[in-house]
């Protein structure tokens, strides 16, 4: 039977030094915090940073968990949100949005 073991993941010369992490995957950048534009924001991203942040706070965490759940139907086939859930995204999400620039 074989067996699998996991490989580092190669850094790409295309990729910019400013994106990538500790390790060798891609660091996310989000906007401003002054705002600019309303954005469509992708329900399964917002998922994640809400998994990253899990433990620090747990009552963020229950709201985020609900909060979600009651994004998802919302959520077009990519798991986009339309522009109007921008500010609900904003104010729910805080500081989790900002914390990867």
């Amino acid at each position: 039977m074989p067996q699998l073991r996991s490989v580092p993941q190669a850094q790409t010369e295309s990729e910019p030094e400013s994106l990538r992490g500790e390790g060798s995957d891609p660091v996310a950048t989000f906007l401003p915090r002054d705002g600019g534009e309303p954005r469509e924001w992708n329900v399964w991203e917002l998922e994640q940073l809400a998994r990253d942040a899990e433990g620090q706070d747990s009552t963020l965490d229950e709201e985020l968990g609900f909060l979600l759940l009651e994004l998802r139907p919302f959520a077009n086939a990519h798991g986009e949100l339309p522009l109007s859930f921008d500010p609900i995204v904003r104010d729910s999400f805080g500081e989790l949005l900002y914390a990867s620039i």
